[in-house]
C-alpha cells in the first residue's frame, strides 16, 4: 500500500524503456515517482524489498527464467521474505499485487530461480548489482536465451492510451475481487 501510495504507473517514452528498465536504483525511483505500466515488476520490486528491510523483515530477491512453449524466453522478478516464521512470495505485475506462502521453485514455466539477499548498501544501486549485472543488456548472461531487446521493442509497442486503459481496468477489476493472495490495491496510474 505504502508502495502505491509513492509511485505511479505510467505510459513512457520509448527512450526511457531503453534507458531507465531495470537500471534504476529504489532511491531513482522513489525520486522519479514513476514506473512503466507495461513492465513495472523489477522497479516495484525493488522499492519494496528496501521497504521491508527497513521494517526489519530481510527480503530475498529473485529473478527467474520463464520458458513457456512457442514462447521467447521471459523472466519473472519478486521477493521471498518470512512472514510470521513462514516463507512468503511477494509478487508485482501489470494489473496486480500478490502475497502467498512459499517460495519461488522451478515448476511449469519456471526453469530457474537466482536469489539474492537484499544485504550492503542497496538503496542507492540498482538491484540488478546484486546478481553482478550492471544493465539489463547483461541478463542472458544470467538467464539463458532471454533476449532484452525482443522486450525492450514489445514494451515500447505496448505505450498506447488504449493498453495503459485496458491495465488500469484490469488492475481496478482485480482489487475489488479480493481473490486470495492478492493484494487489493488498484495502486495509482498517471498517463506519463
Amino acid at each position: 500500500m505504502r508502495v502505491d501510495g509513492c509511485i505511479e504507473r505510467r505510459i513512457w517514452n520509448p527512450a526511457d524503456i531503453e534507458s531507465k528498465i531495470m537500471m534504476r536504483s529504489p532511491e531513482e525511483i522513489l525520486q522519479d515517482g514513476h514506473v512503466c505500466f507495461a513492465t513495472p515488476c523489477f522497479d516495484l520490486t525493488s522499492v519494496t524489498a528496501e521497504l521491508l528491510r527497513e521494517s526489519g523483515l530481510p527480503p530475498t530477491l529473485v529473478i527467474s527464467r520463464m520458458k513457456r512453449l512457442f514462447q521467447p524466453t521471459g523472466l519473472q522478478v519478486g521477493i521471498e521474505v518470512e512472514l510470521d516464521g513462514e516463507p512468503h512470495i511477494i509478487g508485482f505485475g501489470r494489473s496486480s499485487k500478490r502475497c502467498q506462502r512459499g517460495r519461488y521453485e522451478i515448476v511449469g514455466a519456471r526453469r530457474a530461480v537466482h536469489r539474492r539477499l537484499l544485504e550492503g548498501e542497496t538503496f542507492r544501486a540498482s538491484h540488478l548489482s546484486l546478481f553482478g549485472l550492471s544493465s539489463y543488456q547483461e541478463l542472458p548472461s544470467l538467464l539463458d536465451g532471454y533476449r532484452p531487446t525482443l522486450h525492450i521493442r514489445r514494451f515500447q509497442r505496448m505505450q498506447r492510451l488504449s493498453r495503459w486503459r485496458w491495465a488500469r481496468r484490469q488492475a481496478h477489476k482485480k482489487a475489488e475481487e479480493r481473490r486470495p493472495g492478492h493484494i487489493p490495491s488498484p495502486g495509482r496510474w498517471g498517463e506519463g
